[in-house]
């Protein structure tokens, strides 16, 4: 018996440190919050304390002084749409990167006119190395730009839809819509300026719409005023802001599949049934081996 027992606490405690383990070592995933390689968010998410959605439907209720970060990476069940929609009309404010035009979707459910492109935005002139590396130097007053006087975008598309009092920022003059995933511009290709930052009331909430899903990456926050830029659309949302991201919608390896596994069950863990089970078998144990025990020594 006591052979036994020790087997059993051994493979507990592996399974510990296993899952341990598992919650501790870093993604490598895009935009994974505890990733921290250059296409990671572990930065943003330590600096301005961003916690995960990981579950469908777990936007938050409470929308007032609450932002939720959208970057739209895979296809959205219609409840979570729904509920996105919800916190928004409530007082929430969404803020939507993109850059393929997925997120459209999140646009389509809202009733925006806004959509985005798609089409890659490359600027010859006015970039950081690279064509596909736009510098943004063209804002208009909004609660968006305030102190901010410069962005870089990276592999970024443009926004559709926008009217004059929505568009916060556009490219350059020069910049132009590639046909193709080089960025080379060819004839005919659509010319600047386009719109790549709007900001949307929408009933009692914000939207908040920008055209490149990597602004807040660790290799990109720190470039020009990207940092400045989140800070006030957070800043919507009021002083103490509560920022979550939304990880449903995020690519997700295996790792990062077991983190939200863990999470959850550390979630149901920390809820009051599984305290009540806590508090009864706190109750009924010792019983069970103080009657066992009695039964050993008489035998």
């Amino acid at each position: 018996m006591p052979s036994r027992r020790f087997a059993a606490g051994v493979v507990s405690a592996a399974l510990f440190v296993v899952a341990l383990v598992l919650w501790i070592y870093p993604s490598s995933t895009d935009f994974a919050n505890s990733n921290t390689h250059w296409n990671g968010m572990s930065d943003a998410s330590r600096e301005f304390h961003i916690r995960p959605l990981t579950d469908v439907g777990g936007v938050p209720s409470e929308s007032r002084g609450t932002v939720v970060l959208v970057i739209h990476s895979r296809l959205p069940q219609p409840g979570h749409l729904q509920a996105i929609r919800r916190f928004v009309e409530g007082g929430g404010v969404l803020i939507l990167l993109d850059n393929f035009g997925s997120g459209n979707d999140v646009l389509t459910v809202l009733g925006s006119a806004i959509r985005f492109s798609g089409r890659l935005l490359a600027d010859p002139l006015f970039n950081l190395k690279s064509s596909r590396l736009p510098r943004i130097l063209d804002f208009a007053p909004s609660p968006l730009t305030v102190g901010v006087e410069e962005l870089v975008f990276n592999h970024a598309t443009v926004l559709t839809g926008t009217n004059t009092t929505q568009a916060a920022a556009t490219s350059s003059a020069v910049s132009y819509l590639a046909l193709n995933p080089t960025g080379q511009r060819e004839e005919g290709a659509p010319r600047g300026p386009f719109p790549v930052l709007a900001l949307e009331p929408h009933k009692e909430g914000y939207v908040v719409a920008v055209s490149d899903s990597s602004i807040l990456i660790n290799s990109m926050l720190v470039q020009a005023d990207n940092r400045r830029l989140f800070r006030n659309a957070v800043g919507l949302a009021g002083a103490n802001a509560r920022i979550f991201l939304d990880d449903v919608l995020l690519p997700q390896g295996p790792l990062d599949a077991t983190k939200r596994a863990l999470a959850d069950t550390r979630r149901l863990l920390r809820g009051p049934a599984a305290a009540f089970a806590l508090a009864v078998a706190a109750l009924v144990l010792p019983s069970v081996l103080l009657s066992k025990s009695s039964r050993e020594i008489t035998q």
